[in-house]
This record gives C-alpha cells, sequence and structure tokens, in this order.
C-alpha cells in the first residue's frame, strides 16, 4: 500500500513538473485572432486592430467604454471608431482630422452674431477645457458640416445629399434637427450665406439676418517643439525666432550663419548698426554702433 502511495505520488510530481515546463500557451480571450499579448482591444472582437487608443493606455477605446464606439461587453467585431470623444468638452473626427465642439448648440442666432461668438471661443466656454484660444474656433466650411452627416465624407452644392445622411449623435450633445450656419458665402448674394439642415442634410442658402445654430469646429493642433514654432518649420529653410530654442534644435540649420538671432555674419562690420548684431556673440556689430 505505501509503496502503491509513492508511486501515485511520484507520478503526480511528474505530471506537475512536465505541466510547468510546458511553454504558456497564447490566450485569445476575444477570439479575434490576436493574441491577448498583444491584442489592443483582449475582450473585444477587434481582428484588424483598427479602434484608436486616444487615452494612450495601451487600450484601444472601445475597451474604455468611450461613447459612441460601443464599450466593454460588445458581442460583435466593433467598426473603427469616427468620433472620439477627447474629455475636453471636444470631440475629434479621425476621417476629416477636425475638432468639432462636444456641445452643438452652445450658440445661436444670425450669421454675423454666431461668427463672432465662435471666432472668441476659448477654453472654459461652453465646457471646454482643451486650452483653446481665441481665434482657433470658427463655423465650418459648407463641406464640413455636410461632412459630419456622411461616411465617407461627402459635399454636395444644395439639396439634400445624394448619399446616406445620418443625424450625429453620440459622442456629440444637443444636436438639434435644424438649420446650422456655415462660412461659405452664397454666390451673387452678399446677404446669404449657405447653411445646413441636420435632420436630413438639405444644404439651403439663407438670409444672414435667419437664426440659426453654430456649431464650432478647428483645425487640429500642430504639433510643436516650442510655443509658436510647429515642428514642421525646423529645416524649413526659415530662421524663425520662436525655433530658435534648444527645444527646436535652434531651428535646426535655418539659423546657421547667424552670431545671434536676426543677424547674419555679413552684418558685422558693415558700416550699418543693426540693433540685433549688438550682442558680445557678434562683436557688438564689430563697431557699426
Amino acid at each position: 500500500m505505501k509503496k502503491t502511495q509513492q508511486i501515485l505520488a511520484t507520478i503526480i510530481s511528474l505530471i506537475i513538473l512536465t505541466f510547468f515546463a510546458l511553454p504558456a500557451l497564447a490566450q485569445d480571450s476575444d477570439g479575434d485572432g490576436v493574441n491577448d499579448d498583444v491584442d489592443n482591444c483582449p475582450f473585444i472582437c477587434n481582428s484588424e486592430q483598427r479602434n484608436a487608443d486616444l487615452h494612450l493606455d495601451g487600450l484601444g477605446d472601445v475597451c474604455d467604454d468611450t461613447p459612441g464606439c460601443g464599450g466593454c461587453g460588445e458581442p460583435v467585431c466593433e467598426e473603427p471608431c469616427r468620433f472620439i470623444d477627447n474629455g475636453d468638452g471636444t470631440v475629434t473626427d479621425l476621417l476629416t482630422n477636425l475638432i468639432w465642439l462636444k456641445d452643438a448648440t452652445c450658440f445661436g442666432g444670425t450669421w454675423s452674431h454666431t461668427t463672432a461668438l465662435t471666432a472668441g471661443l476659448n477654453s472654459g466656454e461652453c465646457g471646454l477645457s482643451d486650452g483653446s484660444a481665441e481665434g482657433d474656433w470658427r463655423l465650418p466650411t459648407k463641406a464640413e458640416l455636410q461632412s459630419i452627416g456622411t461616411e465617407p465624407p461627402a459635399t454636395w452644392y444644395d439639396g439634400v445629399p445624394s448619399v446616406t445622411w445620418t443625424v450625429p449623435d453620440a459622442p456629440f450633445t444637443d444636436v438639434e434637427t435644424w438649420y446650422y450656419w456655415t462660412s461659405n458665402a452664397l454666390e451673387g448674394n452678399i446677404y446669404g450665406r449657405w447653411s445646413v439642415a441636420l435632420f436630413n442634410g438639405y444644404t439651403i442658402g439663407s438670409y444672414i439676418e435667419d437664426s440659426f445654430y453654430a456649431w464650432s469646429v478647428r483645425n487640429a493642433l500642430l504639433a510643436q517643439c516650442a510655443p509658436g514654432c510647429p515642428d514642421s518649420w525646423v529645416g524649413d529653410g526659415f530662421c524663425d525666432s520662436d525655433c530658435y530654442v534648444a527645444s527646436c534644435s535652434y531651428d535646426g540649420v535655418d539659423c546657421e550663419g547667424q552670431c545671434a538671432l536676426g543677424c547674419p555674419d555679413n552684418w558685422i562690420g558693415d558700416g550699418e548698426c543693426d540693433p540685433d548684431c549688438l550682442v558680445a556673440s557678434c562683436s557688438y556689430d564689430g563697431g557699426d554702433c
């Protein structure tokens, strides 16, 4: 009996050792063909890994219960998100790269009135906490406003669209099925502007004193290596003062040949006093001053 118990114990030990010696089997919890260790959304079917990760947490935003993107528990493979709630009062359209005000009815009134209100919009107003400033926001063009209800984005001259129109909903709030102003003037009529009805996409020329809603939009902010210096300015052939800082590599090679910003080397000792050269690195303009 004791010998039998020893044999059983040995067999069990061998089984345990064999099990732990085997490499861990790759798991695919959602069955989408992408193993959990590399799946951007391991519990929601997402075989093409197309979902954005604007929260930068390593998971597709469909896993974060992002409004308008399905949320955890979606039983089937989701479509790629188009409108992403940025959590700061704005919504990004991934198809057009435009950033829309989340609140679709913050402004209303005549064309001139809403144009002025939109231009003055900044962080702290209309639910915004995005750091935007006056001048960043504007009325959408006719094509931009038409695109928000069509996928892929479409545009047409007037009337109802020939493609399917969808009234924008989540993650936007307070979308009214009424007319919204665009920035486009009506050809041949200084008192007319184009407007779009959000209930069916109907596009019509309207009198500027009509009272419609205004849905503010802005372009995506450019990446900047320093305030006032978009990354694309570095090495573009122009010496930009806002880029002449360490974080922008002193504007790349754009400011080479200058002993100080705004003072080319050949200005030194040219007989003219140049204020930008009146510094030690330029030998105080070589005595010109």
